[in-house]
């Protein structure tokens, strides 16, 4: 095929010479379903995380014993 010598191969970047709405580009992207997907899969991991570290606290038990068998002073208190 031959082709005349005044034909020019069309432009790469003829298409993209208005700049982008970095906007809409953010609100289309940020609805995109594998990114949801994705979003949800790393929120889950996080609450498994804090939930794993909750576990590794230690566990605190405590008694009390109350030693003395007359509260003379203590008797007349209204708390008690």
């Amino acid at each position: 095929m031959f082709l005349a010598e005044e034909t020019l191969p069309q432009g790469l970047y003829d298409e993209f010479t208005s700049i982008p709405d970095f906007e809409e580009l953010r609100s289309i992207v940020g609805r995109h379903p594998e990114l949801l997907i994705t979003d949800f899969e790393l929120a889950s991991l996080d609450v498994d995380r804090r939930l794993k570290e909750q576990q590794l606290l230690p566990v605190v038990k405590v008694k009390y014993n109350f030693l003395t068998e007359s509260l003379s002073p203590l008797e007349m208190s209204p708390f008690f």
